[in-house]
């Protein structure tokens, strides 16, 4: 007699005739999406009703855990492929914790990027900076999950890496351990979250700028990430990519449209795609997270009108999987403030030879890059981009600049 199918659970996959399956394999991995439907929705509620409640946000982190733990049981990091790529592009953010595993996937490698694995000092890359209402006692209980490793290579260090939030313990660290006037021997970067750098240097204009002197007693050059104000002595950091921002990607996908990318081949002319990650334009909390989501909004709105329409603007929501390759077809690609000043969208654009039109905003950071030689154009106005030939003398003028700038700069 022909074996009968059994019944099964209406959320499994029914398994193939004749075969021996568990539950657990017939589901393939299923039941884990279910759990994470009902649970985090209600720890969400739970921390939105009792958002002051300590304990509660102690037992809202403790439940992510729980849930990334059983998601991620069988996952194990170490994908040597990506931690080619890692080692190969310019890869500015890196995190371990519960809140990016939660949010971006399991992590793919435990191995820090060779371009932050250069500095002499990795100082707390904790991405507290990008998170909202963080107590201390939140923070160090979130810790305990998991968190990206510090280095401290030498006692007097060259070259530090610097979480925003750390700058000022660093500071004082500095002021215990390091050798005087050795200043110009050393540089110091301040990135790694979306935390500005007037955050990060002091709540008060006379608390920053003794923090500022401080740390040009000791660093002879500084440069920050989220430079949202024209401080003395310190320069725009780059923005590269983000490693969460990568995890469900194919690395090799990325690889080969890069390679590809050709300025001869671009038969579209501006791209206009953004918002897959930025959940916090839903409800806007911090001050940062306003400006990027009005940024945001004028560009689309400006984008979808008739001026917008005219200039060749195409406005579109590009599945993960196709964006490199669909972003190379663009000479150019509109990109709006990110939460951190910057925008990872700017070092994908020139990777694949494809000019960014960045605002400016009330930053100086991407006029910063403009005069350090960056490719890109930067704009007060959306409506600039419609001016008659505008768009044409852009291109004639930094298109010839991109492949030079790409081979030489955007690398690791």
């Amino acid at each position: 007699q022909p074996r009968r199918r059994r019944a099964h659970w209406p959320l499994c996959t029914m398994p193939e005739s004749g075969t021996q399956q568990t539950l657990g394999s017939r589901c393939r991995g299923r039941w884990k999406w279910i759990f994470a439907a009902i649970l985090v929705p209600i720890a969400f509620m739970l921390e939105a009703i009792a958002r002051n409640r300590l304990w509660v946000r102690f037992a809202f982190w403790f439940g992510l855990y729980g849930f990334v733990s059983v998601r991620d049981w069988r996952h194990k990091p170490g994908d040597p492929e990506f931690e080619a790529f890692m080692d190969e592009f310019p890869i500015t953010r890196f995190s371990l914790d519960v809140g990016q595993r939660a949010m971006f996937g399991p992590v793919r490698t435990e191995r820090m990027p060779w371009l932050m694995d250069r500095f002499d000092w990795l100082v707390d890359p904790f991405p507290y900076g990008s998170w909202p209402r963080m107590q201390k006692e939140v923070v160090e209980f979130v810790r305990g999950f998991g968190s990206t490793p510090e280095h401290r290579r030498s006692p007097d260090p060259a070259a530090v890496f610097a979480a925003p939030h750390a700058v000022r313990a660093l500071l004082q660290e500095a002021r215990s351990s390091f050798a005087e006037g050795a200043a110009a021997r050393r540089s110091l970067v301040i990135a790694g979250t979306d935390m500005g750098l007037s955050e990060a240097l002091g709540p008060t204009a006379e608390q920053r700028e003794l923090t500022l002197k401080g740390l040009r007693v000791h660093f002879g050059r500084i440069f920050a990430e989220a430079k949202d104000f024209e401080a003395e002595g310190v320069s725009t950091m780059p923005m590269g990519l983000p490693e969460n921002y990568l995890r469900g990607a194919n690395v090799s996908a990325i690889k080969s449209a890069v390679a590809a990318a050709s300025l001869e081949e671009k038969p579209r002319p501006v791209l206009a795609a953004w918002g897959k990650w930025m959940a916090a334009c839903s409800k806007p909390i911090q001050h940062r997270d306003k400006i990027a989501c009005k940024s945001r909004e004028e560009a689309k709105a400006w984008a979808e009108s008739e001026e917008g329409q005219k200039a060749g603007v195409q406005v579109r929501s590009v599945p993960p999987k196709e964006w490199w390759r669909e972003l190379s077809q663009y000479r150019f690609m509109l990109a709006p403030l990110g939460a951190g000043v910057q925008t990872s969208k700017v070092i994908e654009a020139l990777l694949v030879l494809t000019i960014p039109i960045v605002e400016r905003g009330p930053y100086p950071a991407y006029d910063d890059l403009q005069r350090l030689g960056f490719p890109l154009v930067v704009v007060g106005n959306w409506s600039e981009v419609a001016e008659p030939g505008r768009l044409d003398a852009w291109h004639r003028e930094l298109a010839p600049r991109l492949r030079r700038f790409r081979d030489t700069c955007l690398t690791a």
